[in-house]
C-alpha cells in the first residue's frame, strides 16, 4: 500500500515537471536579455570613456608641444579600437586654420556626433593639407606638429606618423 502511494505522488510531479521546466526557461531568458542589454550598455559607456580619454591625451599633447616651440613634433599611438558592442563611427579633428579649428568632434555607432571643445584661441589645430582630419576606429599613429604663423597664431598639425608635411600652405593664408 505504501509503494502506491508514492507512485501517485511521483506520478503527478512527473506532469507537472514540464510546466514547471517551462516556466523557469521564460524566467531565465527574460532575465538574461536585461542582463545583456546593462552589459552592452557598460560596455559602450566604458569605450566613450576610452576614446574621451585617448582625445584628451592628444589635446595635453597638443597643448605641450605648443610650447616646446616651432617644429617641435611628437608622435601617439590613438587606440580607437572598439569591439562587438561599441566602435566608433568617425572622429574629426578640426578644420582650415580661419575655421572651426578648436573643436574634436566623433560619433559612434550607436549614438549622434559630439564634440570636444578643447584648445585655447591661439592654437588652432588642422591636418597637413590645412583642413579637417578624420579617423575611423582601429589603432592610429599620429603626429603633432607645432607651427608658429604669427605671434598670436599656433597651428598644431595632426598628421599620420611619417606622413609628409608642406609647411608653405600654412604661410600663404
Amino acid at each position: 500500500m505504501r509503494n502506491r502511494a508514492s507512485v501517485r505522488r511521483d506520478k503527478r510531479g512527473l506532469m507537472e515537471l514540464p510546466f514547471k521546466l517551462f516556466i523557469m526557461i521564460i524566467l531565465i531568458s527574460a532575465t538574461m536579455s536585461m542582463g545583456i542589454i546593462s552589459f552592452r550598455n557598460m560596455q559602450r559607456s566604458a569605450f566613450e570613456q576610452h576614446v574621451k580619454d585617448e582625445l584628451n591625451g592628444l589635446i595635453f599633447l597638443s597643448h605641450m608641444i605648443s610650447r616646446e616651440g616651432n617644429l617641435s613634433s611628437q608622435e601617439m599611438v590613438l587606440d580607437l579600437s572598439g569591439d562587438m558592442f561599441a566602435g566608433i563611427d568617425q572622429i574629426r579633428f578640426g578644420d582650415r586654420v580661419g575655421g572651426r579649428t578648436d573643436i574634436i568632434s566623433y560619433s559612434m555607432d550607436w549614438r549622434e556626433q559630439r564634440e570636444i571643445i578643447h584648445l585655447r584661441d591661439d592654437i588652432h589645430l588642422t591636418s597637413s593639407g590645412n583642413s579637417s582630419f578624420t579617423l575611423r576606429s582601429g589603432l592610429h599613429n599620429i603626429r603633432l606638429t607645432c607651427l608658429y604663423i604669427s605671434d598670436d597664431t599656433t597651428v598644431v598639425i595632426v598628421s599620420r606618423a611619417g606622413e609628409r608635411i608642406d609647411y608653405s600652405s600654412f604661410y600663404s593664408m
